[in-house]
């Protein structure tokens, strides 16, 4: 499709990176105050949407959202010389671990990725990216002629504008590399396998040695809270959980998802669903450092 506007901006930061910049006062509303760009003005006309209103801006997507300690969506819009509009909403998240859950939930490891944030990715007319405890997404106006290079200056300007040095949740790094299916990394924090009593777990999906399965990591607060969890598993499927286990492996037989393994590791959980393969279990697991 021919573009009918070559929209060329020469983008610059008035306002240095600051990262949090919330409490300011714009039009007598406490908010978020977005960077200045050369060539552009800055329109807020939407309120701050909290827990309590969220509802009105996305409608039933905002359960998900919630579950995933959502905060404050602050929205602006900049406009260029020429009327081109470009709307940025950043979701506010309680850790940089819930909003890379809400992120994950809404991308598929077929997107084009690009560097941006902690990890983001670009259609023709968006840039969606996640960096800190915030989700970002940055949406050129329908019927707008923009250039994908231009909305990611944008998107470059506002990640460094709230975090510096982004960096992805350190649980992520625990997860071997051989084998792992590309941006297929998420978190989930509730209703983990579709159970109230599982929460918290990242999970990445893996194809190695003729194997297709999915490695499940939780950070527990304790030992004992790993155990409580498993407990309530086995409670499930109304099985005798193992009073103790040799190698800290459970096994439980879960009608829905069949059978997942878990390795109990210093104050976390590892969990293989779909792994039947004893050796490669034993040896991934063994690979994963202690969790502390």
């Amino acid at each position: 499709m021919m573009r009918k506007l070559i929209w060329m901006l020469t983008i610059s930061m008035v306002l240095p990176a600051f990262p949090n910049a919330e409490g300011r006062t714009v039009n007598g509303e406490e908010r978020l105050t977005f960077p200045e760009i050369d060539g552009m003005k800055i329109e807020y006309n939407y309120p701050v949407y909290t827990g309590e209103d969220l509802w009105d801006y996305i409608n039933g997507a905002s359960d998900g959202y919630m579950s995933y300690h959502f905060e404050r969506l602050d929205i602006a819009e900049y406009i260029d010389g020429q009327g081109n509009t470009v709307k940025v909403e950043i979701y506010k998240h309680q850790k940089p671990e819930d909003a890379y859950g809400i992120y994950s939930t809404e991308r598929s490891p077929d997107y084009h990725f690009v560097e941006i944030g902690t990890e983001g990715y670009a259609e023709d007319n968006l840039v969606y990216f996640v960096t800190g405890p915030y989700y970002i997404k940055i949406i050129a106006a329908p019927g707008t002629s923009v250039v994908q290079d231009e909305l990611m200056k944008i998107a470059k300007i506002i990640g460094d504008f709230l975090v510096e040095n982004p960096s992805p949740p350190p649980v992520l790094a625990m997860f071997p590399k051989d084998g792992k299916i590309l941006h297929s990394e998420r978190f989930v924090a509730t209703n983990v396998l579709g159970h109230e009593f599982l929460s918290d777990f990242f999970m990445a999906d893996y194809d190695m040695e003729n194997q297709q399965f999915t490695l499940m990591i939780h950070k527990g607060a304790s030992e004992e809270n790993c155990l409580n969890m498993l407990q309530k598993y086995y409670n499930y499927t109304k099985e005798p959980m193992p009073a103790k286990t040799q190698n800290g492996l459970y096994t439980v037989n879960d009608k829905y998802n069949g059978t997942i393994y878990f390795f109990l590791k210093g104050n976390g959980l590892i969990g293989f669903m779909g792994l039947n393969d004893n050796a490669l279990r034993d040896r991934l697991a063994k690979s994963i450092p202690e969790i502390k």
